[in-house]
């Protein structure tokens, strides 16, 4: 899990998942809100945003966001109070690691 106090931000990125499900588990906190800007491939990861591909999003204890991994995002800084998120990154991977 994932415990972010004030002023704490997780910058624009994409996951190394498939998918990805956020499930938020604090109660008091204000801010922390996430922001998706669009899908891309690693070679237009930083491409301009499209307008019908920005949506905001705001934490709701107790419910989840599901998405791609690659889908572009961010958190905004928790302004006050605790936030507490379960974070689950679903991988495949098609080899095995030999020690």
């Amino acid at each position: 899990y994932l415990s972010h106090c004030s002023s704490h931000d997780a910058g624009f990125h994409v996951d190394d998942s498939e998918v990805t499900l956020n499930v938020c588990l604090g109660k008091d906190f204000s801010g922390g809100e996430l922001f998706f800007r669009g899908v891309r491939c690693d070679k237009h990861v930083n491409t301009e945003t499209q307008p019908e591909e920005i949506l905001d999003y705001s934490h709701v204890p107790g419910q989840a966001v599901l998405h791609r991994g690659r889908h572009r995002h961010g958190a905004r800084p928790t302004t006050s109070g605790h936030r507490i998120n379960m974070l689950l990154w679903c991988r495949r991977y098609l080899y095995v690691f030999v020690l």
